[in-house]
């Protein structure tokens, strides 16, 4: 009874997850992706919690790659692949607010996806209070994502950082009039 018992157990906590195995992407693809500078997991260690891939409509997945754990945050790289191709998948870049242009990174920190509106948003922050940091929001449009909008606060003042609850305050694309 308590062998039935754990495998259920083992069961319930894996299922819906991929193993490595798995992956529905070419392992090389994988690895290539985490010799992002930024990242600093091992291919054993990014790809052993995986989440399914997210649906983006017109035979396209969304597959999130764990790349990086801090304290109190962790980054992740992204892969666009259509499911009967997976050899020609393609990693996400995203735009990032540097000083007055912007840059084009692969990993985004703490990433979130929304499935209804297609939309993944990130939040770094500066310090574990969350007083500062940096935020976006990047939108499917069907062939990539692009930024919709982009907050920025550098002083870290003790005054808490929060784009989603004060969505003018920060901003700094596009610009607010």
């Amino acid at each position: 009874m308590l062998r039935l018992v754990l495998t259920l157990f083992v069961f319930v906590i894996f299922a819906g997850r991929p193993a490595a195995a798995d992956l529905p992407l070419p392992r090389s693809i994988v690895e290539a992706g985490l010799k992002d500078p930024e990242c600093t997991l091992s291919f054993e260690e990014a790809t052993e919690d995986l989440e399914e891939p997210d649906d983006l409509g017109e035979g396209k997945k969304l597959l999130e790659v764990p790349c990086w754990r801090a304290a109190y945050q962790t980054g992740s790289i992204f892969f666009v692949f259509d499911p009967a191709n997976p050899d020609q998948a393609k990693q996400i870049e995203f735009r990032h607010w540097k000083g007055a242009t912007f840059e084009e990174r692969r990993q985004i920190s703490s990433p979130s996806f929304d499935p209804e509106k297609k939309r993944i948003t990130s939040f770094h922050k500066g310090r574990g209070l969350g007083d500062c940091g940096s935020s976006g929001a990047w939108v499917w449009n069907g062939s990539d994502f692009e930024l919709e909008a982009y907050w920025l606060k550098n002083d870290c003042n003790g005054k808490r950082f929060n784009p989603e609850g004060e969505p003018t305050k920060w901003k700094v694309f596009p610009k607010t009039r």
